[in-house]
């Protein structure tokens, strides 16, 4: 087995395959911090392409709320619009007894839940 491992470092031996060069590795530090590249200072803050877009917004922000503020203006400034409650419009439904147990119905009460919040309220 040690003449088979020394056949097969023979050549690599007598070649000096695994030597490095005189002084590489005194080097080495200096070469790398060379090579890499210088650093720039980064600006802070708010870049310079988000500024006119938001010009843009805050212009639609403002304009919006003076439409809106004129609008509100004429609405409440022109004596032809009174103001009714929403009950007056609608036709008011009279509230019957079939009406009632319709509702209890779809709302899933039953008479004991009924009792419990009529001894609550006393």
């Amino acid at each position: 087995m040690r003449k088979t491992d020394e056949i097969l470092d023979r050549p690599y031996r007598d070649n000096g395959a695994y030597r490095v060069p005189e002084g590489y590795f005194s080097t080495l530090n200096k070469r790398i911090i060379d090579a890499l590249p210088e650093d720039k200072p980064q600006r802070k803050g708010i870049r310079i392409t988000f500024l006119p877009r938001m010009k843009y917004a805050a212009a639609a922000c403002i304009s919006v709320a003076i439409m809106g503020a004129g609008a509100l203006a004429l609405h409440l400034n022109n004596p032809g619009n009174k103001a009714e409650p929403a009950m007056a419009k609608t036709q008011q439904e009279e509230i019957t007894e079939e009406y009632v147990k319709e509702f209890m119905d779809y709302a899933m009460v039953d008479n004991n839940d009924v009792y419990l919040y009529l001894a609550e309220q006393q």
